[in-house]
C-alpha cells in the first residue's frame, strides 16, 4: 500500500498519440464526422443520387480524407514530434493533468490564433481547447480503470466514457496504478 506520507505524486510523461488507442479514436472520431458532412452534401448537390454523383461523391470524400490525414502526420510528426506532454498531481482529492513544456506553449499559440480568427467555428474550437489544458478528475467520478501496462497508461472511466488517459513512466508506473486504486 502506498502510505499517506508519499502524497501527493508528481511526475511528467509524454502521450504518444500516434501509437495511442484512445487517442487515435478520438482523433477518428474528431475527422470522421466531418468527412461523412463533406460527403452527405457532395450528395445533395448532386442531387438527385445515382450512382455516378455516389462515385463523384466517394472521390472527393477520398481526396478530402487523404489532404486530412496528410495534414494531421505533418502536425503530429512536426509540431508535436508524435507525443503531448503532460505533468500530473495525484492527491487525496483525484488527479490534475495539465499541458507542460512545449506542448503547452504550442497549444496556446494555436489556440489563441483560433479563437482571433475571426470564424465561428475555429474560434469556438480554440476556446473549448484552451479551457480543456487543465483538467481535475475527482475520486468520486471514477467508476473504474483499464490499463496498458505496454504503453505504461492507466485510463479513468466515468461509466461507458473515458474521463482521462494517464501516462505514465517506467519509474512510476506500478505506484501511480498501486495509489489510484486505493482511492476508487
Amino acid at each position: 500500500m502506498t502510505p499517506q506520507s508519499q502524497l501527493p505524486l508528481e511526475w511528467k510523461a509524454k502521450l504518444n498519440l500516434a501509437r495511442n488507442a484512445a487517442a487515435l479514436k478520438q482523433l477518428g472520431f474528431a475527422f470522421s464526422l466531418p468527412i461523412l458532412l463533406i460527403f452527405l452534401i457532395m450528395l445533395l448537390l448532386n442531387w438527385p443520387i445515382r450512382g455516378e454523383a455516389v462515385w463523384f461523391s466517394l472521390q472527393i470524400t477520398g481526396g478530402v480524407t487523404a489532404v486530412v490525414l496528410l495534414f494531421l502526420a505533418i502536425v503530429l510528426g512536426l509540431f508535436y514530434r508524435g507525443g503531448y506532454e503532460y505533468q500530473y498531481r495525484l492527491d487525496e482529492n483525484g488527479i490534475r493533468a495539465a499541458t507542460s513544456g512545449q506542448t503547452a506553449k504550442k497549444n496556446a499559440v494555436v489556440n489563441f490564433l483560433l479563437v482571433i480568427s475571426g470564424q465561428p467555428g475555429p474560434m469556438s474550437a480554440g476556446a473549448m481547447a484552451q479551457s480543456r489544458q487543465s483538467e481535475f478528475i475527482g475520486w468520486g467520478q471514477v467508476k473504474r480503470v483499464t490499463t496498458n501496462a505496454r504503453q505504461k497508461t492507466i485510463t479513468l472511466w466515468g461509466g461507458k466514457r473515458p474521463l482521462t488517459e494517464i501516462a505514465c513512466n517506467e519509474n512510476n508506473y506500478e505506484a501511480v496504478l498501486q495509489a489510484i486504486n486505493e482511492r476508487i
